[in-house]
């Protein structure tokens, strides 16, 4: 039975054919940049969050839902918009994941661009890395929305 290191080394080496590259990328890419372009288009909210309602997009559902005043979730469309002009304290104090993962983001398009010019497949290569951040994320998520006081 072969090791998990060895079936990680076999499926880096697969590389799917066009088709699966194009499905893949070109679809990735421009959630990608889509998000980067809101983000630019933003007025960041000087109160850290907020920022969303320009997108007509209504307020907080987990805060609504739950009763609570604010969410782990809340403040990363403002600081995307903070990120977009290069103010990383600022992105940082809205939500500390705010500037890892516009970082994420852009790396994604640039990533999706190549795979789309080249028509390599470099995804699983960057997949660890991707999954690590999403559950430390995730662990942050739940952290801090169990941690948080309940104002009722």
């Amino acid at each position: 039975m072969a090791s998990w290191r060895q079936w990680w080394s076999r499926l880096r080496q697969v590389q799917p054919p066009r088709p699966v590259c194009l499905m893949v990328s070109a679809p990735v890419g421009a959630v990608s940049v889509a998000v980067l372009v809101a983000a630019a288009c933003l007025t960041p909210e000087p109160s850290g969050r907020g920022t969303h309602s320009q997108l007509g997009l209504p307020g907080c559902l987990v805060c609504r839902l739950l009763a609570r005043p604010r969410c782990p979730s809340c403040g990363l469309t403002t600081g995307f918009a903070w990120m977009m002009r290069g103010q990383f304290r600022v992105a940082f104090q809205c939500h500390p994941f705010a500037p890892p993962f516009f970082v994420f983001t852009a790396a994604t398009a640039i990533l999706a661009g190549f795979s789309l010019l080249t028509g390599s497949f470099p995804w699983l290569r960057v997949l660890p890395l991707f999954l690590t951040v999403g559950l430390v994320y995730l662990v942050y998520w739940f952290g801090a929305f169990f941690s948080a006081p309940n104002p009722a």
